[in-house]
């Protein structure tokens, strides 16, 4: 699975440079990657009002004056944003094998092969998101184009609406803590 702190990392990214800068490249990137967030385009195109209606400045590119985001709904989308259900997979907390911060959690055992697909799916979409966040703190057009295109890309990610079930089978007991079952072990639970 994409890491919490990368995703949290992009969309920080993305949410503040949707604030500060009124650019085509900037929105266009937000809106793919709230879409593959699972909004509508239209939703989409909403929170991108409410963020860019937080600059002091500047005047809405709609019809009708947006109302900002409050920090409770900026928490939500945060929320939603960073924590998408195609990148969730349920099990232990008390784990020995955690991979790190901005480590990829790669899952493969105790999975059925559409579960597995969608995780190899996700995994491809992940160094477009490092890319991204490498890029910080200004990002340029070229790499708001790219997070863009590879988003749409995989929006089909999208149509994932609840995390990977948790089964016994993927996980062992090792000690007082669990780790992912590997290759060739039943997990027990």
């Amino acid at each position: 699975m994409i890491p919490y702190a990368l995703l949290r990392d992009v969309w920080n990214l993305l949410a503040d440079r949707c604030v500060r800068r009124d650019e085509q490249d900037v929105r266009l990137a937000t809106r793919a990657y709230l879409i593959l967030a699972g909004l509508t385009r239209i939703a989409a195109d909403e929170a991108i009002e409410r963020m860019r209606a937080l600059h002091p400045t500047r005047k809405p590119s709609g019809s009708r004056q947006a109302r900002p985001y409050d920090e409770g709904d900026a928490t939500t989308l945060r929320a939603r944003v960073v924590w998408q259900p195609w990148n969730l997979v349920e099990g232990e907390s008390n784990r020995c094998d955690e991979p790190g911060r901005y480590a990829i959690d790669w899952f493969r055992t105790g999975l059925p092969d559409d579960e597995v697909n969608r995780l190899k799916l996700v995994e491809k979409f992940e160094p477009a998101l490092r890319d991204f966040a490498s890029s910080a703190p200004e990002p340029d057009t070229q790499h708001y184009e790219r997070l863009r295109r590879r988003a749409e890309d995989f929006y089909p990610l999208a149509f994932f609406k609840s995390p990977i079930p948790y089964r016994p089978g993927m996980w062992v007991r090792e000690g007082g803590q669990w780790r992912k079952a590997r290759r060739g072990e039943n997990g027990t639970a």
